[in-house]
């Protein structure tokens, strides 16, 4: 019996100091909870504060050419692979020239061709004239045997009048002059018909003298046809596509087929960035610029705003602008296609008092800000309620005042000057210079489950 009192006392004992420790844990808590303010605050701080606009673009290398051919063939050999470096002029492949060959041969043979009709024509020109002097010739030997005709003719004409010479003896000559006349009208037709003779065998030069201009103008298209046989590289650079291989076929009837690309310089980059309409107008030429790219994710790359593209693009309803920035790229760890992480730097300041963001987008309870108003309602603190309309640049915080048993928070009106969204740069007005300091806490939360203002 006593055995069992002894046990039961033990364990009334123990569960006395079981109650006796939870008791006095739960006072313990319920006073800490009791102590401690509804709200959550930040001091604060003087710092520096840039304001940025964020988005993403594809990097991509600067004065990048695409290399195509303008003739059609088999592809005999490719000189080049990928991130070769190549200088202008050389040959990165070779299209099959042997049917090239063989209209370049044809074409010199019609050159050939066609200087040799010129030759000929030239000789039949100097028959022409030839023939001409001689109807020439001909044509003055009439003349003077008409000359001679007719003055025989005066001669006699008055010894026949008087009688001296007979019918007989004077006819002959008058025909004699009727018959050097004849001579001279064909001697004339003979000397046109070697003009007009001329004439044809200098138009017969023409003709064969435009006909080596055609068959030139063919061996120099063939020339180039074959010097087209050979691609190469329009600029110095770094092979950065390759799109064709050796015994490949390329036709280029309708397009010209794309063999390769080289990237000019790839120590410089450009990223095409994609803009919000929303954030557009705060962009322009000139701006520096941050980035960061996923395969060096702890380093930040700078470069500078260039142009900003008028061309919007929309993708799912939302309006994109095409920003160039332009982006060193000494080290060489940038490359074509990489995705970069941009921010545009928009604005900032330094030495500036700094807030949390959410301090601006804080909204006491009702009944807390009715207990700021009935505590300021003299004051020259303007309150949200009781002071104008707020300007685009004016916000309200809130700060503790201390004073459980009156109005627990009250407002001051600051001058908003720039935020990244996460921290906003803040300056006086008239109404707080005096209380906007370094230090002096402002709230960000509160807890409204259990309000003593509700």
């Amino acid at each position: 019996m006593k055995r069992f009192l002894t046990l039961r006392n033990a364990l009334l004992a123990l569960g006395a100091l079981v109650v006796f420790v939870l008791v006095f844990r739960g006072c313990v808590g319920d006073g800490s909870d009791a102590d401690a303010p509804p709200y959550e605050a930040t001091a604060v701080r003087v710092g520096d504060l840039r304001s940025t606009v964020s988005a993403t673009g594809t990097l991509d290398a600067v004065g990048t050419v695409t290399v195509g051919t303008q003739v059609s063939g088999e592809v005999e050999r490719v000189f080049v692979d990928f991130n070769d470096r190549v200088e202008q002029g050389q040959i990165l492949a070779l299209v099959d020239p042997e049917l090239l060959d063989a209209a370049v041969r044809d074409a010199r043979a019609g050159v050939e061709r066609a200087q040799a009709g010129v030759r000929q024509a030239e000789s039949a020109v100097g028959q022409a004239r030839a023939g001409l002097a001689q109807a020439e010739a001909q044509l003055a030997q009439s003349r003077a045997q008409r000359t001679e005709a007719a003055a025989a003719l005066a001669r006699s004409a008055p010894l026949a009048e008087q009688g001296y010479l007979s019918s007989r003896e004077f006819v002959p000559i008058q025909t004699a002059v009727e018959t050097a006349e004849a001579g001279v009208r064909a001697s004339q037709g003979a000397v046109a018909s070697a003009q007009a003779g001329v004439a044809s065998a200098q138009a017969g030069v023409r003709q064969a003298q435009g006909s080596v201009v055609s068959s030139q103008e063919a061996l120099r298209q063939a020339l180039k046809n074959r010097r087209n046989a050979e691609i190469r590289a329009p600029i110095a650079g770094v092979v950065v596509q390759r799109s064709v291989e050796e015994g490949q076929t390329v036709a280029a009837s309708f397009s010209t087929p794309e063999l390769f690309v080289i990237a000019e310089d790839l120590g410089e980059m450009e990223i095409l960035v994609q803009v919000d309409e929303s954030d557009v107008g705060l962009v322009e030429a000139g701006q520096s610029v941050e980035f960061t790219v996923a395969a060096f994710p702890d380093e930040t790359f700078r470069g500078v705003a260039e142009e900003v593209r008028l061309r919007p693009e929309t993708v799912q309803n939302v309006v994109l602008y095409t920003v160039v920035v332009a982006a060193d790229n000494v080290s060489g760890q940038l490359m074509p296609g990489m995705t970069a992480t941009v921010e545009f730097v928009v604005g900032g300041v330094e030495d500036a008092l700094l807030v949390p963001a959410a301090a601006l987008r804080f909204e006491p309870p009702e009944a807390v800000r009715s207990a700021a108003r009935e505590a300021q309602r003299d004051s020259t603190t303007a309150t949200r309620d009781d002071a104008p309309a707020f300007s685009a640049d004016l916000a309200e915080i809130w700060t503790p005042t201390g004073d459980p048993a009156g109005s627990l928070l009250r407002p001051l009106l600051v001058r908003v000057l720039a935020t990244d969204g996460t921290t906003t740069a803040v300056a006086p007005t008239e109404s707080s210079e005096d209380v906007l300091k370094r230090g002096l806490e402002v709230v960000t939360r509160m807890d409204v489950s259990d309000n003593p203002f509700d």
